[in-house]
């Protein structure tokens, strides 16, 4: 072979891997990638009225974010249609952020735990919308690992717990609700204690052989099912997760919303959670017991002032969407 046609050969070698480069990179513009975030709102929209919703970090963010963006979806179909409005949707940072972010408007809605509603309730003053309707209800677990002697709420004195956020139903404040029932003061009886941010985290503590026991929502257990670890005790049936929105959404927009959950269709509720049935509308009334067991066990006082408080409440300025 000659120089000149070597020559040649290497030039119109190097012209097609450059076109195919250059189409490789064009065709990769065309992707939109769909992945969680912090602390930036996941899907960017364009002009016009959107609605922020914002999840509660009760488990690991990405997965969180898979479940949840089906409840994004389908809010934005419906509310497309009928109210000409998009959805985006944000896992917050942690509880706190969920609370402050629905709070003072940053987020329309927000999928908070219960204990984490009243407080934002009281500070806020958001407005219950719906909770999903489970086929056992929302239980919660203390779990332990099946190596270290553990079969009754009693068994866990000179343990170590591992506890999920301070806002946490079931991997805080139901076990202290067991170990005050049993006369364990977690302070002194157990070996040592941390908080984790959620559960799957709580879980990984367990499975890792860095902590003895802790409590978790029922749940997040049976989807992971840790094979090391064993059910100690379940609770009776509590309120679980429910939408909320900010204090001033208006409320034929809350009633197109709440229709919507309504006439939720079982495919997507199975995508949401295989034991959803549907949602159901909720008032703040309902979570008046749950009140009473924080204020006994933390004492912290969640109760409004006044029946009409929330009604004559001075509003704050809501914070500019992003």
């Amino acid at each position: 072979m000659s120089l000149k046609t070597a020559i040649f050969i290497l030039i119109a070698v190097l012209i097609v891997c450059s076109l195919a480069i250059y189409y490789t990179w064009q065709a990769t513009q065309k992707i939109e990638i769909e992945k969680p975030s912090f602390p930036s709102w996941i899907e960017v929209v364009g002009a016009g009225d959107i609605l922020n919703l914002e999840i509660t970090p009760y488990e690991e963010p990405t997965s969180l974010y898979r479940k949840w963006r089906y409840l994004r979806d389908y809010l934005n179909e419906k509310l497309a249609e009928k109210a000409g409005l998009k959805v985006n949707l944000k896992i917050a940072r942690d509880y706190r952020s969920a609370i402050n972010d629905v709070g003072l408007g940053v987020a329309d809605l927000a999928i908070l735990p219960p204990v984490a509603y009243l407080e934002a309730r009281r500070d806020y003053c958001v407005q219950p919308l719906a909770t999903p309707l489970l086929k056992e209800g929302n239980r919660c677990l203390l779990v332990a690992r099946k190596d270290r002697g553990i079969n009754t709420i009693a068994d866990i004195r000179g343990k170590s717990f591992a506890y999920a956020d301070e806002k946490s139903l079931c991997g805080s404040l139901i076990p202290h609700k067991w170990m005050r029932e049993n006369n364990i003061v977690y302070q002194t009886d157990l070996k040592t204690v941390k908080y984790f941010p959620h559960y799957n985290a709580v879980l990984e503590a367990l499975t890792s052989g860095e902590f003895d026991v802790a409590g978790v929502k029922e749940a997040t257990f049976k989807e992971l099912t840790p094979p090391d670890l064993k059910i100690v005790t379940i609770s009776e049936p509590l309120p679980d997760l429910l939408l909320v929105g900010t204090f001033d959404i208006e409320k034929g927009l809350i009633e197109q919303i709440v229709k919507a959950l309504s006439e939720m269709d079982s495919e997507t509720l199975k995508k949401l959670n295989p034991d959803y049935l549907g949602w159901q509308t909720v008032t703040d009334e309902n979570y008046d017991s749950l009140r009473t067991m924080v204020q006994e066990i933390h004492g912290l006082n969640y109760f409004l002032p006044t029946p009409d408080f929330c009604a004559i409440k001075p509003k704050c300025k809501l914070a500019p969407k992003k």
